[in-house]
């Protein structure tokens, strides 16, 4: 008896070795989380697997966090041991508190990440704390500092991006088109952060520049506002002949503060835009659900917001890999969209305005604290912007975006913009050069969810149920043993009449 004990003894151990030896060289995680915040993308796992040299991130953080950026600094961890299980040594972090050492202090200094005081909670009040919150990703001799780590960001995005925009010198280049009066990189300060870790970013003039689908994969057009000359738009023509894809954020009305009146933009692209089956109406799209603009308040030295049904917010997003994962994003001096049938091309429609929208047209004199009702909005669900795909130009087939609005990337460095804002122009390019891996994880976030507010009898069952269910489940147990007990004893007792 004691050897057979000795036996199930010793297979057990080995039994447990084995599965400790197999869970070292083989692990699945289950991400039950609705967003798959714990998944990696596919082309994170892409940029990782193409390392060729190691790339070293270097957490900055407090040690003792509040509990709100504790969770940051646990999926940092999280995070780093999924990189670290693809790229293997081609993936090294570290997590340190400069503040232990003034060596270390000096370091994270020249890396530019440096301390900063957040209001956090604590003990149920608001007071302030000096924390270190910030990343450096270095690969060779480049490196890429994230300062700040805002509680909620994708994590993911921005790492794999950095490592991205140091590791793959071969990027597709794209032509940012300059001359016209259009939107400058610096005017556009996030969206551009995005495309510079993907692409190589030409500022180009149509005057001076060679253009061709072999040197740029894509033009962005964005908000010209001085006028296209015939020859500069023949060029366009010859662009689009040589297979070029397009991106055109135009607006054809705009305001003049200064003289309070709604004027409009000639540019010539529009008249272009309508031979490839495009029409931006000289109109403006007024919608319920709008942005708001500051009005002085008689008497006083402050502001009042109001709402400014000029600033549609659109929220209605059609199904497509540009729209992928957006919400919402604001719109100033937008107009209405239409397809006609200049050319064989297929017009798919991205956004829509809400149900409640109406049109002003020109002239129009702003009226700040004119009194809407529902009448000015009798219609609903027009397009702001669309994709064209068919042959432009040629017979080359050709893929263009148009977006009736000139302004949604508009943000400097130290101002954080409405995220889809920032968004949409770079997963247009995304599509237009054919590579729109980058979207899902650009649009990856972390998805909040607020506690449920419980009635006391709830709450109060709660309580009971998990002081009990413990006690109970022990108890049913130990029952569950002495019944097998008893059974074996009786089996035992039992005479045997075999022979």
């Amino acid at each position: 008896m004691q050897k057979k004990t000795g036996y199930t003894l010793l297979t057990a151990l080995l039994l447990i070795v084995a599965l400790n030896v197999v869970s070292r060289l083989y692990s699945v995680r289950l991400d039950l989380t609705e967003d798959r915040a714990y998944t990696l993308n596919p082309v994170t796992r892409q940029v990782l697997r193409s390392l060729k040299e190691p790339v070293t991130i270097t957490a900055y953080f407090t040690k003792d966090l509040p509990p709100d950026l504790t969770k940051t600094k646990e999926d940092f961890r999280a995070l780093m041991a999924e990189y670290e299980a693809i790229a293997g040594r081609n993936l090294v972090f570290d997590i340190i508190d400069p503040a232990d050492d003034k060596t270390l202090e000096e370091k994270a200094y020249k890396a530019k990440i440096q301390p900063h005081v957040l209001m956090v909670r604590e003990k149920d009040q608001s007071i302030q704390r000096v924390v270190y919150l910030g990343i450096v990703v270095q690969y060779l001799e480049h490196e890429i500092a994230l300062p700040l780590l805002q509680p909620g960001i994708s994590l993911e995005y921005y790492i794999t991006m950095a490592i991205q925009e140091m590791s793959d010198p071969a990027k597709p280049r794209i032509a940012l088109l300059q001359g016209h009066g259009e939107l400058r990189p610096e005017e556009m300060f996030q969206a551009n952060e995005m495309l510079n870790a993907l692409y190589r970013m030409d500022t180009v003039r149509l005057c001076d520049s060679i253009l061709s689908r072999d040197r740029y994969a894509a033009i962005a057009i964005l908000h010209p506002r001085q006028p296209f000359s015939d020859g500069e738009l023949q060029m366009l023509d010859r662009y689009l002949a040589s297979g070029g894809n397009l991106f055109v954020s135009l607006q054809t009305v705009t305001f003049d503060y200064a003289a309070a009146e709604a004027v409009r933009l000639e540019t010539g692209l529009d008249r272009w835009l309508h031979t490839k089956g495009v029409d931006i109406a000289p109109q403006l799209v007024i919608d319920t659900e709008c942005g708001t603009i500051g009005v002085l308040q008689q008497g006083t030295d402050g502001t009042a917001r109001v709402p400014f049904p000029f600033f549609p917010v659109i929220k209605r997003f059609e199904e497509h890999p540009i729209t992928y994962g957006m919400t919402s994003l604001v719109m100033q001096e937008v107009s209405p969209m239409t397809f006609n049938d200049s050319v064989q091309a297929v017009f798919t429609p991205l956004m829509r305005t809400s149900r409640q929208t109406g049109l002003v047209g020109l002239p129009y004199h702003i009226m700040i604290d004119r009194n809407w009702n529902s009448t000015d909005f009798p219609q609903g669900g027009l397009v702001t912007a669309a994709t064209v795909e068919g042959r432009l130009a040629g017979t080359a087939s050709n893929r263009m975006v148009v977006v009736a609005n000139g302004s949604f990337p508009v943000g400097a460095k130290d101002v954080n913009i409405i995220a889809d804002n920032a968004n949409l122009l770079p997963n247009a390019i995304d599509w237009l050069t054919d590579d729109t891996g980058f979207i899902a994880l650009r649009s990856k976030h972390t998805v909040s969810r607020n506690i449920q507010q419980l009635s006391d009898s709830t709450r109060m069952w709660l309580k009971w149920g998990n002081f009990l269910l413990p006690m109970l489940g022990i108890a049913a147990f130990g029952l569950l043993l002495m019944h097998r007990s008893s059974r074996r004893r009786q089996r035992r007792m039992q005479p045997d009449y075999t022979d």
